[in-house]
């Protein structure tokens, strides 16, 4: 064999297995047809919200826990910021299932948060416009992600450590042979004992018809409004709205965006595709932004939207990750860490993934995200 394992795709969690093997002394190879960090797939816009109370389950909070060391550790190595808290909300008209289940979370786990009416918003948060019956959960330690310097940062580190990296070059193959498999791309082959296939949004073009079939890939608008007054400051939000499936979300603007805060929020109606996404936002869509919900909920900020950017979300039908090797080809994992909730994993996900393919166990229970839920 030429190398041990190849990671197809080195984008969040590509990146972090790559990372992740690299640190433990395997031969790996990273292939990613772009030359990323890109602002091509699921990891662009400069923000990503990272919370410690997972309603999702408990797999969720030992995994961003784990993260969370694994970012500081990287920080330190190479003396960068990766990691910013600011404090998060999570606000909610009904107090939900999910933020019950939010609650219940940060109590089991000792995870320091309050519990806010509105009168303690208003006073506290005057930045957000809220009603009578709003409840909030805070949690002091949340904060921003910047995905495109983890990416970069956890490359830097696997070619520090001897991993080979081929960017620019598209798998066309990935075929059984005994022993392993045969990784053909449009420049060159490479035969591996394992194959870690972490492609996002791509996934369906590997898979037979009926695991494709559980990956749905929607296309997601960011937009960057800018401050009335940007020395207000701004925590990372998540506002669930009556009549809104998924209500919206906010990072206070960083970096090159530094004066705004980005809005977004989650469209689970129109279907896409890496090659048929439409990246050009229009006008209408920053107009309906700006009248349902800056206009409205957010009187900090003005009606000048300074930057967008379109990005994709992989969905799972419900809504939880996959990690697991393929049925019908056990030298095949795949790393679908997704469902619009993946980045603030993807460190630990990434170093369960390097386990798993070294050991063939790995420390956090990854049990919940198996493939047979789908298909048998």
């Amino acid at each position: 064999m030429d190398c041990h394992t190849v990671v197809v795709g080195l984008g969040a969690v590509g990146s972090a297995v790559l990372y992740q093997l690299a640190d433990r002394g395997c031969e790996v190879v990273g292939i990613d047809q772009y030359s990323p960090p890109h602002a091509l797939g699921s990891s662009c816009g400069e923000s990503r919200i990272t919370r410690l109370a997972i309603a999702e389950g408990d797999p969720y909070v030992q995994l961003v826990r784990r993260s969370h060391a694994i970012w500081r550790q990287i920080e330190d190595q190479l003396s960068t910021s990766l990691v910013t808290a600011t404090g998060g909300l999570l606000i909610s008209p009904n107090q939900s299932d999910y933020f019950q289940r939010t609650v219940q979370a940060a109590r089991r786990e000792g995870i320091t948060h309050e519990v806010l009416s509105s009168a303690d918003m208003a006073k506290a948060f005057p930045q957000f416009n809220v009603e009578p019956n709003d409840r909030a959960y805070y949690e002091p330690d949340a904060g921003i992600l910047r995905p495109e310097r983890c990416i970069e940062a956890q490359i830097t580190l696997a070619l520090r450590l001897h991993a080979e990296i081929r960017f620019n070059q598209r798998v066309v193959e990935i075929s059984e042979i005994v022993g392993g498999a045969r990784v053909t791309t449009e420049r060159s082959s490479i035969t591996t004992k394992n194959v870690v296939l972490a492609v996002g949004p791509w996934l369906g073009d590997f898979l037979d018809a009926d695991l494709s079939r559980q990956f749905t890939v929607y296309r997601q608008v960011q937009f960057w409004f800018s401050s009335k007054d940007p020395s207000v400051h701004m925590p990372v939000f998540i506002w669930e709205l009556d009549g809104v499936r998924k209500g919206i979300y906010g990072l206070p603007g960083i970096d090159a965006s530094f004066g705004t805060v980005k809005i977004a929020s989650e469209q689970y109606e129109t279907l896409t595709c890496p090659n048929a996404i439409e990246r050009n936002i229009t006008p209408s869509e920053i107009d309906a932004i700006r009248t349902k919900v800056v206009e409205s909920l957010l009187p900090n900020l003005s009606g000048e939207c300074r930057r967008t950017a379109a990005c994709m979300y992989t969905m799972t039908p419900d809504s939880n990750f996959v990690i697991d090797r393929l049925p019908s080809n056990c030298r095949l994992l795949v790393a679908s860490p997704c469902s619009g909730h993946g980045f603030k994993h993807s460190a630990a996900v990434g170093e369960a993934i390097a386990e798993l393919v070294m050991t063939g166990t790995s420390t956090i229970d990854l049990a919940a995200f198996r493939l047979s839920r789908f298909v048998p």
